[in-house]
């Protein structure tokens, strides 16, 4: 459900809040009725839709309850972010869990893990560490780095929410070396910053100042995922057993990680010792359909520098992909299983 935040007005939030609902979920269910071959078309016409709505203000600052296989938590989401009150209103609705599999895969690394030292790279307004937090019963140490300083204010009213005492947060742009940076809306720009802010730092940096040496971190950060990976090289091989990384189409990774590709991302995740598995599902339609997919188990494949572009050559949104230095997940995921992407369509 949705909370307010203390301070906000009653009268004058609550309102476009459910109007805002209500617009959702009278999107999604045209947006379902409309045949997959005409959805690409209709994309101009849903964004002139989404600007409509944000002027008209009916996506204000508010907070969720979320929950997910007991889990509880609550999550602050900064105003005029559409994308962001969707996806949480409705989980906080029980519609849909926000992306799902890569959630299911983090709460069986956690849940087998002693001491996890779990670090969200690319929190966003920190559904995840909040999660993870949670999960872990405010126990264990957890971090959050998020680079934008809007998101990361949204994020630690999200732990004062929650009461969290164990997630750490850092305002911080994560590179491969110490460069200008600076935050264009909700991009970061390393290459050519125009309004340069900060200088970024390295993940082995961060963890040897304060001190963490992480087993679990996930990685989601539109593109940066090249630069951010070749600056974490001696965490990599000295104490991280899993990275759950959302891997981004090549040319944005072009964009935001220069030269390098998806494959050379493989590479260099072999060159560590870790073994990098697709997840199926990240970004497949349906919660309930893909629910109850998963209770069949997960679906998985090895990938290596060689065999990804054959198998992610089609893949123009993110994919997930779990690096472990297990070669075996059977025992953490169990025996993977077939692919659901096709049946989804029929479940929702």
């Amino acid at each position: 459900m949705r909370d307010r935040w203390p301070g906000e007005s009653t009268r004058l939030q609550r309102k476009p809040g459910a109007l805002a609902r209500a617009a959702i979920k009278g999107a999604w269910l045209l947006y379902r009725l409309v045949p997959p071959s005409l959805r690409s078309r209709l994309g101009g016409v849903g964004r002139g839709a989404v600007h409509a709505l944000v002027e008209a203000d009916l996506f204000p600052a508010a907070s969720f309850s979320l929950r997910h296989n007991g889990t509880s938590f609550k999550l602050y989401v900064v105003k005029d972010r559409f994308w962001a009150f969707s996806a949480y209103s409705r989980w906080a609705d029980g519609t849909a869990v926000y992306e799902r599999v890569m959630l299911e895969c983090l709460t069986r690394l956690l849940r087998g893990m002693a001491h996890p030292g779990f670090i969200d790279v690319g929190a966003f307004m920190g559904h995840y560490a909040c999660y993870a937090t949670a999960l872990l019963g405010d126990k264990e140490e957890t971090y959050a780095i998020e680079s934008n300083p809007q998101y990361y204010s949204a994020l630690l009213r999200s732990i004062e929410l929650n009461g969290f005492s164990k997630l750490k947060a850092f305002n911080v742009v994560l590179s491969d070396r110490v460069e200008a940076a600076g935050i264009d809306k909700q991009t970061v720009l390393l290459f050519e910053p125009q309004e340069t802010r900060t200088h970024s730092m390295t993940l082995d940096e961060l963890c040897r100042r304060e001190g963490i040496r992480p087993k679990i971190v996930k990685i989601d950060v539109h593109g940066s995922e090249g630069k951010v990976l070749l600056g974490m090289g001696d965490i990599m091989s000295e104490c991280l057993e899993y990275i759950l990384l959302e891997l981004s189409p090549l040319d944005v990774l072009r964009q935001y990680s220069g030269a390098m590709g998806r494959s050379d991302i493989l590479t260099h995740l072999e060159q560590h010792g870790f073994h990098v598995f697709h997840m199926a599902g990240h970004r497949y339609p349906g919660s309930e359909g893909l629910r109850q997919a998963l209770e069949a188990g997960f679906a998985y494949r090895r990938l290596n520098a060689k065999s990804s572009d054959l198998l992610l050559f089609d893949r123009p949104q993110d994919v997930f992909v779990l690096c472990s230095k297990r070669a075996d997940l059977e025992t953490i995921l169990g025996p993977s299983v077939a692919d659901p992407g096709l049946e989804l369509d029929s479940l929702v």
